[in-house]
C-alpha cells in the first residue's frame, strides 16, 4: 500500500502530465526490447550458422545489432529527456510546495505566540484590577 501512495503522490505534484508519465513507462517498457529479442535473434543466427547459411546468420545478427541501436539512441534520448523534464518538474513544484508549508507553519506558530502573549497579558491586567479592587 505505500507504493500506491507514492504513485499517489507523485500523481499529485504531476496531475497535468499524466499523458507524460505514460510516455515515460512507455519508453521504460521498450528500452527492454533489444534484451528481450537478443534471444530470439541469436537463437535464429545459431540455427542458420549450423546449417551453414552464413546469408540469414548474418541478417539475424544485424537484426539484432540495429535493434540495439535503434533503442539504446532513440528510446533512450527520449526517455532521458523525458525522465530529466519529469523530474525538474516534479522537484520545483515539492519545493514551492514545501516553502509554503513551512512558511504558512511559521506564520501559525507566530500566530500561536501571540495569542499566548495576549493571554498572559490579559491574566496580568486581571491580576492587577484584583490587587486595586483589593486595595
Amino acid at each position: 500500500m505505500k507504493k500506491l501512495s507514492n504513485f499517489k503522490l507523485l500523481f499529485k505534484y504531476l496531475n497535468k502530465d499524466k499523458f507524460k508519465i505514460f510516455v515515460y513507462i512507455l519508453l521504460v517498457l521498450l528500452a527492454y526490447v533489444p534484451v528481450l529479442s537478443a534471444v530470439y535473434f541469436w537463437g535464429r543466427a545459431l540455427e542458420y550458422l549450423l546449417h551453414k547459411d552464413l546469408y540469414w546468420f548474418t541478417i539475424y545478427i544485424l537484426l539484432w545489432v540495429g535493434v540495439y541501436i535503434l533503442c539504446y539512441t532513440v528510446v533512450h534520448f527520449f526517455k532521458d529527456k523525458l525522465y530529466n523534464y519529469l523530474e525538474i518538474k516534479f522537484t520545483k513544484k515539492v519545493s514551492i510546495d514545501l516553502y509554503n508549508k513551512t512558511h504558512t507553519l511559521f506564520q501559525v506558530k507566530e500566530y500561536e505566540n501571540k495569542l499566548d502573549e495576549l493571554e498572559s497579558l490579559k491574566k496580568q491586567s486581571k491580576k492587577e484590577n484584583k490587587k486595586q479592587k483589593k486595595q
